[in-house]
């Protein structure tokens, strides 16, 4: 599907940022979600094993928060063929198990994705591990400036990193965003320098879907302008939230992602 509003010039399509860590051997295991049959050929034409976790989910349409068992959208384990067969049994007691087998599940799981492991720690300390608390814990600090720009999690199909991080100073997080964005570079250096710069751009928060850029030569600019997944525009609070601009929902949290890695 092509954006009604038009990706902004130089991103393109999303760079598969997962896979092209996998594929340099940096990762051992990609976790897809929103994957449908296609992504699961075009693995399989690369060599790598692909496991389909259980049953299907969507995006809740009042929360922007993931539910399993509700929607068509697939759970993917793509990798070598140990982490894969691990994965799915991990995912299993994840979805299934409680208490201190399922932390120890998840934990390990994390491992296997090549998160790192402050980050899953901080996610496993949270009472509900939906989207919308870990993006309550994210943004309870308030505007913040300085932040490494791969952590910039906020842009949808255009982020560089696939996990929570602890906090969006995480130096460990950075560090995987900036293998990616090297990836990136070696590909097509004009690209990598476009998303260099919408990463580093001021960003205003509400939640998964509502949110705005302050590109430097672009201007204010949605979600829609960075992705091309039906799955937003078809989200009522992305739709309530475009159509009352310029008017804001209450609150936001301004970030800027333009510091440098120490």
């Amino acid at each position: 599907m092509t954006s009604p509003y038009g990706l902004l010039p130089g991103l393109g399509a999303p760079f598969d940022h997962e896979m092209a860590l996998l594929e340099r051997g940096v990762k051992r295991l990609v976790k897809r979600e929103f994957a449908n049959i296609e992504d699961r050929r075009l693995a399989v034409e690369k060599g790598f094993h692909v496991a389909v976790a259980e049953g299907g989910y969507g995006l809740d349409p009042k929360t922007a928060d993931v539910r399993l068992d509700w929607g068509a959208h697939l759970t993917l384990f793509i990798g070598d063929e140990g982490a894969t067969q691990e994965a799915m049994e991990l995912e299993r007691v994840e979805r299934h198990g409680s208490g201190d087998d399922r932390e120890a599940a998840m934990k390990r799981l994390g491992e296997l994705l090549g998160y790192p492991a402050c980050c899953v720690a901080a996610y496993l300390k949270q009472d509900d591990q939906g989207e919308s608390a870990t993006f309550e814990r994210l943004l309870r600090g308030g505007d913040r400036g300085g932040l490494p720009r791969t952590n910039n999690l906020f842009l949808l199909s255009q982020q560089l990193i696939s996990h929570f991080p602890c906090d969006l100073a995480c130096e460990a997080s950075a560090s995987i965003g900036e293998l990616a964005l090297d990836a990136l570079r070696d590909f097509d250096s004009a690209s990598a320098d476009a998303l260099a710069e919408l990463l580093a751009a001021p960003v205003t928060v509400w939640d998964r879907v509502q949110f705005l850029v302050e590109h430097p030569v672009h201007g204010q600019r949605h979600g829609g302008h960075m992705t091309e997944e039906p799955r937003l525009f078809s989200h009522p609070g992305f739709n309530a939230f475009v159509s009352a601009l310029p008017e804001v929902p209450a609150g936001g949290v301004r970030l800027v992602f333009d510091g440098e890695r120490s």
